[in-house]
């Protein structure tokens, strides 16, 4: 279901990979057939993977050594900025955004709150870690022919206001953040999370702020899975 919800959501013009979950890249780089980039340590999994990247770009401190004989590669040392963002100077400068980037949750804690961080500063990339597909939403978004009873989360960051359609529960001009704001105080962290798809196609209106939306691409059998969607 992955490579149908890329689809849904549009063109994408390379994949970026940080050192962390890439199990399901070798079946995305056969199916799109895009550029392909390692920031750093990613590189010693995507080759173990059988994958050749086109470039390996960072400080360089993580990735083995013998691979830098035999990739091309760019060698960044500024350290007052991570691997994925000078990954992602390099994509824009050279015309290769949106990327699909796989990885993001490596890492402790921290340093995916802070992958998170800098995926949502640019617009139009997607992610994919594992089973979740996420992306940032500023505007309308239309998904088409996604499975009923699809997994997904909505999270204002740091917040947003936002209406739905095709979802089991709607949202209706809804104001969803991160954390408590100083204008929205009967608002404190409140979210979609866990919601489900009740149709093929459904749309995510944010009107004003950000939001950050998570699919899961695979079945997921939890409280919410049995519920009977052929009554609504």
């Amino acid at each position: 279901m992955i490579v149908r919800i890329l689809a849904s959501v549009g063109t994408y013009r390379s994949i970026l990979c940080l050192d962390g979950n890439l199990r399901n890249l070798e079946g995305i780089v056969g199916k799109l057939g895009l550029p392909l980039i390692a920031a750093d340590g990613a590189a010693n999994q995507v080759i173990a993977l059988g994958l050749n990247p086109d470039l390996i770009i960072g400080d360089l401190d993580s990735v083995n050594s013998d691979l830098l004989i035999r990739f091309n590669y760019l060698e960044l040392a500024d350290q007052d900025t991570s691997d994925f963002q000078k990954a992602l100077v390099y994509l824009s400068e050279n015309a290769l955004l949106p990327s699909i980037i796989l990885g993001i949750s490596g890492g402790n804690i921290d340093h995916i709150i802070n992958n998170t961080n800098i995926f949502l500063s640019y617009d139009d990339n997607i992610f994919i870690d594992g089973d979740i597909i996420g992306m940032k939403i500023t505007g309308k978004r239309i998904f088409r022919q996604i499975p009923i009873n699809t997994k997904l989360s909505i999270f204002g960051i740091p917040e947003c206001n936002v209406t739905t359609s095709g979802l089991k529960w709607e949202l209706k001009s809804a104001d969803l953040a991160f954390a408590t704001y100083p204008h929205m105080s009967n608002i404190f962290g409140y979210n979609s999370c866990f919601n489900r798809t009740v149709s093929e196609n459904f749309t995510i209106e944010v009107t004003a702020g950000t939001a950050l939306l998570l699919i899961y691409s695979s079945d997921v059998v939890d409280a919410g899975s049995g519920l009977d969607y052929a009554k609504k």
